[in-house]
């Protein structure tokens, strides 16, 4: 099920952001209206959503695609992220540092990948994009979207994907400065 949850969104994404029209906004406005509610409390975006799903998809498919798509949504808002590069929330996220903003950019993606609930995590998730919309950094939405189901089955698994991801760039950059000094 998790192929199909990256499949939905991917197309959902694609078709929403090739259609830069006043259909493509409106279909943004509807979904950024979504985000941190339940799936089932927005009617008007069932049909991109939840409906974009096999029928057989059931409840955790429909959060991960719903979650992944409001957020989009609000990501996009007033930039033009293609909402697929990016790479993983950690990543993303870790791409924010810039050593004045570490600890705090830090405790809060620790607050955001511990989250007890899908619906807790969506919260933290929407104020995490709001600072790489800021930053015009993009995050593979298709990805978040299969990750986001994969955490309502193995949450520590996930979690420990993002911290990796998280913590990869920084000490990547670390190694080539102490190479750069060394020389």
């Amino acid at each position: 099920m998790n192929n199909d949850v990256y499949t939905v969104v991917k197309r959902q994404i694609v078709q929403i952001v090739n259609s830069n029209s006043p259909l493509g906004r409106a279909t943004l406005a509807k979904l950024r209206r979504g985000a941190g509610k339940s799936p089932g409390s927005i009617p008007d975006i069932w049909g991109i959503t939840v409906g974009a799903l096999p029928e057989n998809a059931g409840n955790f498919a429909e959060q991960a695609v719903h979650v992944a798509l409001t957020l989009f949504a609000v990501h996009r808002q007033g930039t033009e992220i293609s909402g697929q590069n990016g790479g993983t929330l950690g990543a993303a996220v870790s791409k924010l540092k810039s050593g004045d903003n570490d600890e705090a950019l830090t405790r809060r993606f620790n607050s955001t990948v511990t989250a007890a609930t899908i619906t807790e995590l969506s919260v933290h998730l929407r104020s995490l994009v709001q600072l790489l919309r800021a930053k015009q950094v993009d995050m593979d939405y298709p990805r978040l979207a299969k990750e986001l189901y994969d955490w309502q089955f193995d949450s520590e698994n996930t979690r420990l994907r993002w911290g990796r991801d998280y913590w990869r760039l920084k000490n990547i950059i670390n190694q080539e400065e102490e190479s750069d000094d060394e020389q």
